[in-house]
């Protein structure tokens, strides 16, 4: 036990679990790759991509290695890359080590030369939009020496809501021709590999900026039990909560291993015993057990908010079977509907981008979290039950 529990913060909603646990086998694979850029001044080649449904622990695991990491780490929004060349430069050049005057100097030295170049073709004034000035700037940078000795983290989360533009600039960031040791970690939901290697841009035009090389991609799940476990009885000792092994194993059974849902379970051990440390009741269990719960229900309401005619998602996971097999777009859309969508195409693409769903590259529907397709096969014999009466 460290300090008094009343003097730690509470745990609030959609906050991950107190303890990390797990992803040894992600973790070690960052480090791998980070290691050969920070040995070799190279970029990588490619994008790190973290996905998977929201919840299930992407951006934890990007901040976990980040504090880990030898290089200075950098935090950008998809918002962020929308920025003028010597501006996002004279950034990343700050983060890694250079001095605010030193970063300024090469970006505007570095805009300056672009300038003139775009001059050259009759442009000027448009030198933003002249021969990709971002890798112009880049290569200059790397021609001054600016990034002699530096390296630099960049992680970039939510690329799902990624423009074509932004992502224009992610795939000059990370290409490789301006040599500048840099590499990427993206964190976004499970379609984000399509988002990042669209064909087609915003306008329907074929976009030569969609980015198809990954160095790593990892598309996350739930954890496995001892890892829960672990994330639980740690956790709740970080509060001053012992837990005996029968009382964690109940906590992580009804988690179902999954980092959001074992957040709620915390939460509701810390509730139920605040003011008090030392160890837990099966009282104070069974109670967390009923805020940990509804907190489930509530992420899983969350996850539909929003997605037309979503009553119909229980029928789906109810023909989809106990074993949780994908079911086809085109009998997902029959099934739709006959259960009374108006649209069922809208319904099954939100249900997609929402996570509640994940599309494979057969276009077999199937729920992105395990536990969720069991939440709707009982709904759906709520249903049934309650049209029988």
């Amino acid at each position: 036990m460290q300090g008094d529990a009343a003097d730690r913060p509470f745990p609030s909603e959609r906050q991950p679990p107190p303890h990390f646990a797990g992803r040894k086998r992600e973790l070690a694979k960052l480090a791998e790759l980070h290691d050969g850029v920070c040995r070799d001044r190279l970029p990588l080649g490619g994008i790190v991509l973290v996905d998977g449904v929201q919840g299930v622990g992407k951006t934890q695991l990007v901040d976990r290695f980040a504090s880990t990491a030898s290089s200075p780490v950098l935090n950008l929004s998809t918002g962020d890359l929308d920025q003028e060349p010597e501006q996002l430069i004279a950034l990343m050049l700050a983060f890694a080590g250079a001095s605010e005057t030193e970063a300024k100097k090469a970006a505007d030295l570095g805009a300056k030369i672009t300038s003139l170049k775009s001059g050259m073709f009759g442009a000027q004034g448009d030198r933003p939009r002249v021969r990709q000035p971002l890798n112009a700037m880049l290569l200059r940078t790397k021609q001054q020496q600016a990034w002699r000795g530096r390296s630099l983290l960049i992680t970039v989360d939510e690329v799902q809501t990624i423009t074509a533009a932004e992502r224009r600039t992610l795939r000059v960031l990370h290409e490789g021709r301006h040599g500048c040791p840099i590499m990427v970690l993206c964190a976004g939901l499970q379609h984000s590999v399509d988002v990042l290697a669209a064909v087609l841009d915003d306008n329907g035009v074929p976009d030569r900026s969609a980015i198809s090389r990954f160095a790593a991609h990892f598309t996350l799940g739930p954890l496995s039990r001892s890892e829960t476990m672990d994330a639980i009885v740690i956790g709740a000792e970080d509060f001053g909560i012992e837990l005996s092994d029968d009382q964690a194993s109940t906590l992580a059974a009804h988690s179902m291993d999954f980092p959001q849902h074992i957040h709620g379970y915390l939460e509701g051990i810390v509730e139920t015993m605040r003011g008090r440390t030392g160890a837990a009741t099966d009282a104070d269990v069974e109670a967390a057990l009923g805020h940990g719960d509804k907190a489930r229900i509530a992420y899983y309401d969350g996850r539909l908010f929003g997605v037309p005619d979503a009553d119909v998602l229980p029928a789906l996971a109810d023909a989809m079977g106990q074993s949780e097999r994908a079911l086809s777009w085109k009998d997902a859309l029959r099934l739709s509907a006959q259960h009374g969508a108006e649209a069922p195409e809208s319904t099954l693409q939100d249900a997609v981008e929402r996570g509640v769903l994940t599309v494979d590259k057969y276009r077999r529907l199937s729920f992105g979290i395990p536990s969720f397709h069991g939440y709707m096969r009982a709904e759906h014999r709520r249903q049934a039950s309650h049209a029988g009466k």
